[in-house]
C-alpha cells in the first residue's frame, strides 16, 4: 500500500581518514570496517576504522543531524545508520569516502527504534518501528535499493527494539521492549507500569507470528539480541524500576520458555540495572553484553554466567572472530578474550562511542 514519504536526506562530505594502532589476525588479511555511532560533546557523528587496526589510525567522522544507534551493512560497500528511539531518520554511508548516498525517513505516523536488518538476499530492508496513531509496533518492508516501503508486519508488541533473521532466511527474532515513545514527548518511557515484553518470531514474508516468549518479570524490557551457533538466542534487557538487583540476561532455544539466571545479589547489583549491547562468537556457545552503568563487561558460556571483566563505561561489543571488540565512553576499544582476559587497541581522546558497534563481514 503507498505511503507518503518525506524527502531524502542530502549528502554531506566525511572527514578524511588518518592512520593509529592495530591488532590483526591471519584471517583478516582483507580490509574490512570497524563502524559505530560516536558523540564528541554535543556533536553526533558515524565513526569509522580500518580493520585490521594500524598504528596511528584515529577514526574518520561523518557529522550526523542526529544520533546514531543501529548499523547494517550492504553488500556493495556501504552501511545504513539508524537514528536512535524515537528518531525517524537514517543515513546510507559509503564505507570508503564517509559521504552521505542516501537514507530514508520513516512515514510521518511511524518513529524508528534504531535497528534494521536485511533480507538473506539483500532484496528487502526490515526495520523495526512504531506507528505512533496505535501505539503498536510495526516491521517496515523496505526496497533495499531505493528504501520505498512496500508492506509491514505486526512486530507483536509494543516498543520493537532490534531485530535479527534467523538462520532459515526467513523468521526474524523481534526484540518487543514493551515500552511506549513519541516523538513528540523524546524519551520519555509512558507505560512502565504496564508494559509487557516480550521475544517474538515473526515469519519475515508475511508477518506471522511463529513464537512469543513474555518477560516472566515486572518492568523488564528486552532490547538487544544476539545468537550462538547452537541456537541459543540472548537478549539483554534493560531494568525500568528501582531495585538494581534484578537480572538483565535471558535466554531462549528451541520451544522452551524464557530463561532468565538468578545470580548472587552482589553480582546482580554491579550491572547497576543496565545492558547497552550483547554479542556471541560465531566460533563457540560464547555471549558478552556491556553494562555501561555498572562499568564492565559480563561473560555467558552456554546461557550461565561464567564472569565479569572490568571496562569503563562498557558500551559497544562485536565478535572479532577469537575474541570480543569492545568499545566504551571514553573512545577506548578492547579486546576480550573467551577467557576474560582484556588488551586495549586503542584510546581516542574526546570520543564517546555509542551503544554499537559492528565489523563489517570479510570479503567473500
Amino acid at each position: 500500500m503507498p505511503l507518503s514519504r518525506r524527502r531524502l536526506l542530502q549528502g554531506m562530505l566525511a572527514y578524511s581518514l588518518l592512520p593509529a594502532l592495530g591488532h590483526a589476525t591471519p584471517e583478516q588479511a582483507a580490509p574490512r570496517w570497524l563502524v559505530s555511532p560516536l558523540n564528541i560533546g554535543n556533536l553526533s557523528h558515524n565513526g569509522r576504522l580500518r580493520w585490521p587496526l594500524e598504528a596511528g589510525q584515529i577514526s574518520a567522522k561523518t557529522p550526523l543531524p542526529a544520533r546514531g544507534h543501529g548499523a547494517v551493512f550492504t553488500h556493495d560497500g556501504k552501511v545504513l545508520i539508524l537514528a536512535r528511539r524515537p528518531g525517524t531518520q537514517a543515513w546510507l554511508l559509503d564505507l570508503t569516502s564517509g559521504e552521505v548516498c542516501g537514507g530514508f525517513s520513516s512515514d510521518e505516523d511511524h518513529h524508528l527504534f534504531g535497528h534494521a536488518v536485511y533480507s538473506a538476499d539483500q532484496r528487502y530492508l526490515f526495520t523495526s518501528e512504531n506507528h505512533i496513531p496505535t501505539g503498536q509496533g510495526r516491521i517496515v518492508v523496505r526496497d533495499a535499493r531505493d528504501f520505498r516501503v512496500l508492506d509491514s508486519h505486526p512486530s507483536h508488541g509494543i516498543g520493537p527494539h532490534e531485530l535479527i533473521l534467523l538462520p532459515d532466511r526467513h523468521t526474524l527474532a523481534v526484540a518487543n521492549g514493551g515500552i511506549l515513545t513519541l516523538p513528540e514527548t523524546g524519551r520519555v518511557k509512558l507505560n512502565v507500569a504496564s508494559m509487557v515484553s516480550s521475544l517474538a518470531y515473526v515469519d519475515s514474508r508475511n508477518g506471522a507470528l511463529r513464537g512469543e516468549y513474555r518477560v516472566p518479570l515486572p518492568q523488564l524490557s528486552l532490547r538487544h539480541l544476539a545468537r550462538t551457533p547452537d541456537g541459543r538466542l540472548a537478549a539483554a534487557m534493560q531494568f525500568e524500576g528501582q531495585d538494581d538487583r534484578t537480572p538483565l540476561i535471558a535466554f531462549h532455544q528451541g520451544e522452551d520458555p524464557l530463561s532468565i539466571p538468578q545470580l548472587a545479589e552482589d553480582t546482580q547489583r554491579r550491572m547497576a540495572g543496565y545492558t547497552a549491547s550483547i554479542a556471541a562468537l560465531a566460533s563457540q556457545p560464547l555471549h558478552a553484553a556491556t553494562h555501561p552503568k555498572g562499568n564492565g563487561v559480563s561473560l555467558w558460556r552456554n546461557g550461565q554466567w561464567q564472569g565479569w571483566v572490568d571496562i569503563p563505561k562498557a558500551s559497544g561489543i562485536a565478535d572479532m572472530g577469537d575474541a570480543f571488540l569492545v568499545s566504551n565512553e571514553l573512545g577506548e576499544l578492547y579486546r576480550v578474550s573467551p577467557q576474560g582476559e582484556k588488551q586495549l587497541l586503542l584510546r581516542e581522546p574526546g570520543v564517546m562511542w555509542d551503544n554499537h558497534i559492528y565489523l563489517s563481514p570479510p570479503a567473500a
